[in-house]
């Protein structure tokens, strides 16, 4: 069902933009950037192909301020890509958007986001571990959520939530591409333990984000638009100090034009979810969900449940966290096909001193990928090791590995593993630069022969960030 409850996450745990509190209101940021990224070695099916070298320049800005009971904040970014073996597929990538929330009184609040971009930014594309001059994007989205408690135990949310997307590229981008540091798909309902929230958030939308969704999990080639509409409604109720539990319900709509009358698809799709969380002590939090989702996109329908429990050791005086959840998801689709599998969620991260952090990350589940209805089973693995030397270089090491199947194609694989490194150096306050380096294989079959992709990707940056108040 992909983004039915991902309006909810756009506000508690989407990409951000913070401003404390205690910090005095309007805050503008200017951000200026300059990277170049060579792909070398690559090979599709054996066959060994040119390099392709890109580079980028970009500018961003930022604002963000607040009243007694209102928080505002602005972004814009505008780059340009320059291609040195594909001048024709030069162009300007940009984007804009804005968050607004207003606390009318102690009981409820509101929050309004818009953002819209066009074209890959090079840091994203570099991420992803695929230059592709071929491929060009836009995407917005605009949420409108609404919170009231209605005693001082019971709460009430509600969120509207309309997303568009469009997709060209003339060469194929298999599925199950890998965002390191982060999962490769978005959630119908945000986690059972979710990073904790500030509510003194000014949270700016990133719709680039919801385009890497689809790349991630179910791949492209050629030309297509999404069009989608969700409303929710949750209701949480507070039943001691330690204990709480709730339900969100929700419906939608979408279109996919591929630009062809003959295959245009629509449908509706819904969901809904009980949970139940119970504190103890100061750090531990047990809770249990059942979750249902139903899609009439494409045909034929199918419906998954899940039933999960799990534990999250949240202390907050301290930097270590775990989460693991557990259980099972059943299935089904009106054409017969059945499927009972486990699913698992596990994120552990710690400082093991103040200069050196470590993290894992582990999840099996079903992902109903909102961009273009497909449903795939997909693991996810990564970890990644963090050390600082000093007070100006850092280097991060990545390793992934993502695998999927279509439970409607016998035999269908998505398989990508990726690994590398990122050394950034602050040559003065505000002023750093940096390389990276990242090897990357994906495997891919889908009713036809399996097919290969080899790359690796170096890529030198430069980035300067100044903030005034």
């Amino acid at each position: 069902m992909g983004r039915i409850f991902a309006a909810l996450a756009i506000v508690s745990l989407g990409s951000a933009t913070a401003v404390r509190a205690q910090e005095p209101p309007g805050e503008w940021t200017v951000s200026i950037g300059a990277r170049e990224s060579n792909e070398f070695s690559r090979t599709f099916d054996g066959v060994e192909q040119e390099d392709l070298i890109l580079d980028n320049v970009n500018l961003g800005f930022g604002y963000t301020t607040r009243t007694e009971r209102s928080r505002y904040g602005l972004f814009g970014r505008v780059g340009a890509n320059a291609y040195r073996e594909a001048e024709d597929r030069d162009h300007l990538n940009f984007g804009a958007g804005f968050s607004w929330s207003y606390t009318p009184s102690s009981r409820s609040s509101s929050t309004l986001t818009f953002g819209a971009d066009r074209g890959f930014q090079a840091e994203t594309l570099s991420n992803l571990g695929v230059l592709a001059p071929g491929i060009d994007s836009s995407a917005a989205n605009a949420t409108w959520s609404f919170q009231y408690r209605t005693s001082p135990r019971t709460t009430i949310s509600t969120s509207v939530t309309y997303d568009y997307m469009r997709f060209e590229t003339d060469q194929p981008i298999p599925g199950s591409q890998i965002v390191l540091g982060q999962s490769p798909f978005r959630d119908d309902f945000p986690r059972l333990f979710g990073e904790p929230r500030d509510d003194d958030e000014i949270v700016l939308p990133d719709p680039e984000g919801g385009v890497i969704d689809v790349l991630a999990t179910e791949g492209f080639l050629g030309t297509s638009g999404a069009h989608s509409g969700t409303a929710i409604v949750g209701i949480g109720r507070q039943l001691s100090e330690y204990g709480s539990l709730g339900v969100d319900f929700g419906a939608g709509y979408r279109t996919i034009d591929r630009g062809d009358d003959r295959f245009l698809q629509e449908g509706a799709e819904g969901g809904l979810r009980f949970w139940a969380q119970r504190r103890s002590g100061r750090a531990n939090v047990f809770g249990a969900s059942y979750e249902l989702h139903r899609s009439l996109i494409l045909d034929p329908a199918t419906t998954i449940q899940t039933v999960s429990g799990g534990y999250g050791f949240l202390p907050e005086e301290s930097d270590v966290s775990l989460r693991f959840s557990g259980g099972a998801s059943y299935y089904s689709a009106e054409d017969g096909s059945t499927l009972l599998t486990p699913v698992a969620d596990f994120s552990f991260g710690a400082g093991l001193t103040r200069s050196t952090r470590v993290s894992a990350l582990y999840r099996r589940q079903f992902s109903q990928a909102w961009g273009f209805g497909t449903t795939l089973l997909i693991d996810y693995a990564n970890v990644s090791f963090t050390q600082q030397f000093g007070s100006k270089v850092d280097l991060t090491i990545l390793a992934g590995g993502s695998f999927a199947s279509d439970p409607l194609i016998e035999g269908s694989r998505y398989d990508a593993m990726q690994a590398g490194a990122t050394l950034n150096y602050e040559i003065v306050e505000s002023l750093s630069v940096g390389t990276s380096f990242f090897a990357l294989k994906t495997e891919e079959a889908r009713l036809t022969q399996p097919s290969e992709t080899r790359r690796n990707l170096v890529s030198v940056f430069a980035t300067y960030t100044a903030t005034w108040r």
